[in-house]
């Protein structure tokens, strides 16, 4: 067995474990290349030993948690901005309305009431 062979079987078990933890194929996933701060990935590789995974799956968790979170931050910008509609921020988002407005509950964002949807909805 060449040293490639380990790296592959390795990088073939990395991809099962992420495709079951996260329910998305193996082959929809794209390699990427990142620099990272020394003690966030002293962070992250004792995270991975505690929780007994490896660095790439919870790396992979943390980017789709983070992109999450960024979504859900750039809606309620715009729509506290007046922008759009809670609708509209809960589709950018990508939660439903009733998560999207609990999550602008949380974070004390103020829910803006159109007058015309409050007299319509009488």
């Amino acid at each position: 067995m060449d040293a490639g062979d380990g790296s592959r079987k390795e990088s073939t078990a990395v991809l099962r474990s992420m495709e079951k933890d996260f329910g998305v194929a193996a082959d929809l996933r794209m390699r990427v290349s990142l620099m990272i701060a020394h003690e966030l990935l002293r962070s992250i590789d004792e995270l991975a030993r505690i929780k007994k995974t490896s660095r790439a799956t919870l790396l992979a968790e943390a980017v789709k948690l983070g992109a999450r979170e960024l979504r859900i931050r750039f809606a309620i910008e715009q729509y506290q901005r007046g922008f759009m509609s809670t609708g509209r921020a809960a589709e950018i988002a990508e939660v439903g309305l009733a998560e999207f407005l609990d999550e602008m509950r949380k974070r004390g964002v103020v829910i803006r009431h159109n007058l015309d949807m409050l007299i319509k909805e009488e």
